[in-house]
């Protein structure tokens, strides 16, 4: 069947369920018991399962409204008769119609809860118009599921390894979700939007969270469609002692080239230079204190947050009709263009290579992009930009390979070389590779539609990936 549950958590199949606001039949294997799950338009509107304690008759046993030994009764009543278990109840007068109906929605809330913290067995998406509502006298929003859900998640590892070294991106809630959201959750969902370009780890330590509490409610939140990670990777930490102490000292000097050393884009406007110092005087907030620094390098930090903010406030206030931002941007262009650093040196020949790549020129764009690695740029842009030009030389194929295998290495998040890759293969006619490459691509980003496209050219009709289950039929 499918998908495995170990790699595709069924906890955001559900996300995706209620995102696209999917109807179809959700089908989930576990060992030997068997569980289906209706949606309409993103709500679940029934649930079976094949599990005694999730039947109805165990249910209605553990409630005290039929006995144990009844249960094999009714069972075989049900063969003979083929109503369904709830219909030959109230027949028989054991339960009242109300009271079916809220035991049915209980049952299927319990076997839709039971999937969050699986970690084994397999499921299948079949999308399907399902019956209409009248056949289903309930529905159960998702978010309500999903709310409860996580919480009997035992192992969140699966989150956090993918999105710890990603950037959470807050998204607004909507007006219908308010009902699942404490005050707490939007006090938390604020301090996200306020510190997105923050560690995790500095996130909590503002918090005062556990790990476990902490991702949680992220985990929570993203599911609910009201978080986003983006592909902009985190600083692992924020600065070290020696880093403090060597910008304290710099900025202790008055004739220090403030662009220069902080690297302030001269391009910004008034918003773009206050987010800027904004970001960059967070990593300094004296609210955080890491255990190993000592009093001195605190109040060195704190130094360099109010110093970071006296700058801010002086090129904030300066007349543009004096140009006393170019005046001081002028003098630190010229110092830096009399000594060319290899670092800049990098820069320059990675622009001239993508030119040069835009141009068809790839083996020259690819000694430019060697030469960009030898002085120390040896970063996954550089390394993939040297794998697409590789790609169109036959003889550097296997360097093409090395490249974008790195990449994939450095970045686990982005899909775009494991596309890459296994257009090389594709060329080259392996397909089984190519094919392995275009799947993994699609099980890190389901969205992506080149990978995507490539999977249905070279395996229609042979393995479905999560983006083929989902896809909305025309």
């Amino acid at each position: 069947m499918g998908f495995e549950a170990k790699r595709h958590p069924l906890s955001f199949v559900f996300k995706v369920i209620y995102v696209r606001k999917s109807s179809g039949v959700l089908l989930v294997n576990v060992g030997q018991f068997k569980k289906r799950l209706h949606f309409r338009d993103g709500n679940l509107v029934s649930a079976t399962s094949t599990a005694p304690e999730e039947k109805l008759g165990a249910i209605f046993s553990r409630q005290g409204k039929i006995a144990e030994r009844q249960i094999l009764d009714i069972e075989r009543l049900q063969v003979i008769s083929g109503k369904k278990i709830g219909h030959i109840l109230v027949e028989q007068g054991i339960v009242a119609p109300k009271e079916l109906f809220s035991t049915l929605r209980q049952q299927a809330a319990e076997i839709a809860l039971s999937l969050f913290p699986m970690a084994t067995g397999f499921w299948d998406f079949q999308p399907r118009r399902t019956a209409d509502s009248a056949e289903h006298p309930f529905h159960i929003k998702v978010p309500e599921l999903i709310r409860e859900g996580v919480e009997r998640i035992t192992d969140l590892s699966f989150y956090i390894k993918t999105f710890s070294r990603l950037a959470p991106v807050t998204v607004p809630v909507s007006v219908h979700l308010n009902e699942w959201f404490s005050a707490e959750d939007i006090r938390f969902h604020q301090m996200l939007h306020d510190y997105s370009r923050s560690p995790h780890d500095r996130i909590m330590q503002i918090t005062g969270w556990t790990r476990e509490k902490y991702w949680r409610i992220l985990v929570r939140f993203y599911l609910m469609n009201v978080l986003d990670f983006s592909d902009r990777r985190l600083a692992a930490s924020g600065p070290d002692r020696s880093g403090i102490d060597d910008l304290y000292d710099q900025l202790k000097n008055p004739r220090t080239d403030y662009f220069r050393l902080l690297n302030i884009p001269v391009d910004a406007d008034r918003q773009g230079i206050k987010a800027f110092f904004s970001d960059l005087a967070d990593q300094y907030d004296p609210e955080i204190k890491p255990s190993s620094f000592d009093e001195d390098t605190e109040k060195k930090a704190t130094y360099i947050r109010e110093r970071l903010f006296q700058i801010r406030d002086e090129l904030m206030a300066a007349d543009p009709a004096e140009q006393t931002i170019r005046k001081m941007i002028v003098p630190a262009r010229e110092r830096m263009a009399a000594v060319d650093s290899p670092i800049r040196q990098a820069k320059k020949m990675f622009l001239q290579a993508n030119e040069l790549f835009e141009a068809d020129r790839f083996e020259d764009a690819a000694v430019l992009l060697d030469q960009v690695i030898r002085l120390g740029e040896r970063k996954p842009s550089v390394l993939y930009l040297l794998g697409l030009c590789q790609t169109r030389v036959a003889y550097l194929y296997k360097n093409a390979e090395a490249n974008f295998l790195e990449v994939a290495r450095l970045e686990p998040w982005n899909a775009d070389p494991l596309y890459a890759l296994g257009k090389l293969y594709q060329s080259q006619k392996l397909m089984n590779k190519a094919e392995h490459c275009f799947e993994k691509a699609l099980e890190v980003n389901m969205e992506h539609t080149l990978a995507g496209r490539a999977m249905s050219e070279i395996g229609r009709g042979r393995k479905k990936t999560m983006r083929d289950v989902f896809a909305k039929k025309k």
